[in-house]
């Protein structure tokens, strides 16, 4: 019986840890979602630049 118990407390804390990975995870994905988004606008922002100054010349 105590092995059934143990067995019961090892799976819920087994699924408890592994929510928590996954919700950061999921954290980490949007992270770097919106990281990508600022480079994606840096790099815009700096092929305007490099155009506009090789106008000027």
């Amino acid at each position: 019986m105590a092995l059934v118990f143990l067995l019961a407390g090892g799976l819920l804390v087994g699924l408890y840890q592994q929510r928590k990975a996954s919700r950061e995870l999921a954290g980490q994905h949007a992270l770097i979602q919106q990281q990508a988004a600022q480079l994606k606008q840096l790099d815009k922002a700096k092929s305007r630049f490099f155009a506009n100054i090789s106008h000027e010349l």
